[in-house]
Order: C-alpha cells, then structure tokens, then sequence
C-alpha cells in the first residue's frame, strides 16, 4: 500500500526559507553522565534545549533575503535571536533561541549551501 510522507516547511520570524534544503531537529535532555571509580552510575538532569541545523541552497543572485538566516552579512547574523518554527507531519514546533554558527560549501558538482545552527529551549511538537 502507497503512502504519503511528510516534508518541512521552516520560518523565520514568520517568513518561510524558501531555499531551505535540509533541517535537522535535536532534542536533548542535556544531562550529564555520572561517573565514579566504580564506571557509570546514572544521569544528572540537565537543561532540556533544541538544537536544529539548516541547510538552505544558496542562488547565484545571492544569499536569501536580509531578514532570513541566511543573511549576506555573517557578522550581523552571529547571535542572530528570533523564532525558528518547523512545520512537519502536521505539527510544528515554534521555538524561541539564536543561531550561533553558520557555515558555507560549494564543491564540485555540488549545490552551494548554508548551514544554520539554532539552540534553543525545549518545546513538544504540537
């Protein structure tokens, strides 16, 4: 039996990535592993957080739009605050945080792509 998929839809500040390629969602409990003489004994808790990598395709024309992650200008986009939302499998997780990192590649026979790191605190999808 045929089945339908979902896909991903992601926003910034309410403005859709339209080059968006790929997107990775992390949830981590952020614990901490015990450790004594005697080897592992548990887990301390942690602080919950999110973390999503975005890799959007970037056109010859430039990078996307000022107001997206993906901005041309890195410095300005460093700690960049705002809200992430991913919509998939008919939820979405809207989640308030940073991007801390950005990267780019481009290779041979390869699209050009930024990738965008965002952390943020931990929310259920919905």
């Amino acid at each position: 039996m045929s089945q339908i998929y979902t896909n991903a839809l992601v926003f910034w500040n309410s403005q859709q990535l339209t080059q968006e390629a790929t997107v990775t969602v992390t949830d981590t409990l952020g614990s901490l592993p015990v450790k004594t003489v005697q080897g592992y004994q548990g887990e301390s808790p942690g602080a919950p957080m999110t973390e999503v990598v975005i890799e959007e395709a970037v056109l010859a024309s430039g990078f996307d739009n000022e107001n997206a992650p993906g901005g041309t200008n890195l410095a300005n986009l460093q700690l960049k605050f705002g809200q992430l939302t991913i919509e998939a499998a008919s939820d979405s997780k809207s989640l308030n945080g940073v991007i801390f990192e950005s990267s780019f590649t481009w290779g041979v026979e390869q699209v050009g792509k930024v990738s965008l790191k965002f952390r943020g605190a931990y929310v259920d999808w919905q």
